[in-house]
């Protein structure tokens, strides 16, 4: 009997990282953006977290949805077409229909809960004596079709459409072109040398400016206002997809990218804190960015594609330099980093709301809302997720008892499929 191949542990621990990310991202947003645009806003921007929020943002779900066209494509290989949309629609799409209103409805009771603290909601006389909770159900109600905010899992929608599109055109092109065919054994050779050299993230980013051009912010633009579908953005995750889904089958590639880190990582660090000085000058404006607004457009756009491909490139080759072998924290952080995710929002923001009412610095709040947040997210996917129907149902399996000690660590294993 053939034995059950191993996971990929690198990419797996790289996955964690960049959804785990997302709560230290929107734990930094209330000392980013005014009041008018958060729960909870800053009269003045912090310097430490718009820098972090910046990079993050830069390459976060870039790499995310290169992981998903990668897993995909094992996930296919291995059970099948059938068998792998049937698994994303109980764990994707499902999850997605379930989740978001009350998602909504408990992100509402926040918002309504820090706008009345900070002023920024002013209610009238008849609804103002109104609980908090009658309050937070009028929020999604005044919604209309399909421009309905989908909060921070409007990444759940776009993988379901990523993942939708890409399939029906990797089936027609199958079905055009067979795996022996001139164009695919060409486009196959061009991607494993253009991969194989040291620029390929120079040469990903200069391809992929016209698409940073194309976003309504100063970053990649964050598609959650409606079931609309943001072109710039869904082209730009679905590149990323597909990138995924190829590499899949040139994992030789990846050596390449370890060897490579410490030359990547280091230079996205440099250029986005370059970008993110541009951006700013670009947001504050003055006679001088108006000026040359065009110029600093393109400018931005060159320096967030860098950045981007830049870090992918540099964490991957990190993740697969140092965590491709088995650890037992690293599968903990690996299984629970969905539920997570998918939960994070309301309880970061309800943080946020708290402590603005003592008005402490940034330096302070940020920190201790991460660490609470991670406590309690964990705490509560240990006792009430990992090892029930929910865990399950998250993570396409029921999770057996944690290993003792967590820290342990297995022999090595080469690089397998998840």
């Amino acid at each position: 009997m053939r034995s059950a191949p191993e996971r990929l542990h690198s990419l797996d621990a790289f996955r964690a990282f960049a959804l785990l990310l997302g709560v230290c991202l929107h734990a930094a947003m209330a000392f980013i953006v005014p009041s008018t645009e958060w729960a909870v806003g800053a009269p003045q921007t912090a310097t430490v977290p718009a820098l972090f929020a910046y990079y993050v943002h830069c390459f976060r779900m870039e790499a995310f949805f290169l992981l998903a066209g990668f897993f995909a494509h094992v996930v296919i290989g291995r059970r099948g077409l059938s068998a792998f949309l049937r698994d994303r629609a109980l764990r994707i799409a499902l999850v997605f229909v379930v989740v978001l209103y009350p998602m909504k409805v408990v992100l509402s009771a926040c918002w309504v809960s820090g706008g009345l603290h900070t002023g920024a909601i002013r209610l009238p006389p008849e609804v103002a004596s109104l609980p908090l909770w009658q309050l937070a159900l009028g929020g999604p109600a005044q919604e209309s079709w399909p421009r309905i905010n989908l909060t921070h899992l409007w990444f759940l929608y776009y993988l379901i459409v990523v993942t939708a599109l890409f399939q029906a055109g990797h089936r027609l092109v199958s079905w055009l072109l067979r795996p022996e065919h001139a164009a695919r054994r060409l486009a196959h050779a061009a991607y494993h040398r253009v991969g194989c050299s040291w620029f390929a993230p120079v040469a990903l980013a200069v391809a992929l400016i016209p698409l940073l051009r194309a976003m309504k912010s100063s970053n990649i633009d964050t598609p959650d206002a409606g079931f609309a579908w943001h072109w710039p953005v869904l082209t730009l995750y679905g590149l990323f997809f597909a990138l995924g889904w190829v590499l899949q089958r040139h994992q030789d590639l990846l050596p390449s990218l370890a060897r490579r880190w410490s030359i990547y990582l280091p230079l996205s660090l440099l250029i986005g804190l370059i970008s993110a000085v541009g951006t700013g000058a670009r947001i504050a404006g003055g006679a001088w960015a108006l000026e040359h607004a065009s110029a600093l457009h393109l400018a931005t756009a060159a320096g967030t594609s860098l950045t981007m491909c830049l870090a992918v490139a540099g964490w991957l080759g990190l993740f697969v330099r140092f965590f491709n072998h088995p650890r037992a924290w690293v599968r903990y952080l690996a299984d629970s980093s969905y539920w997570i995710y998918l939960v994070h929002l309301p309880l970061v923001v309800g943080l946020q709301v708290w402590f603005a009412h003592g008005g402490w610095p940034w330096w302070i709040q940020w920190p201790l809302i991460n660490a609470i947040s991670f406590t309690m997210l964990l705490s509560s996917y240990h006792f009430f997720v990992r090892t029930t129907w929910i865990g399950a149902w998250l993570n396409g399996r029921r999770a057996l008892p944690l290993p003792l000690p967590l820290y342990a660590s297995t022999t090595p294993r080469p690089i397998a499929a998840d």
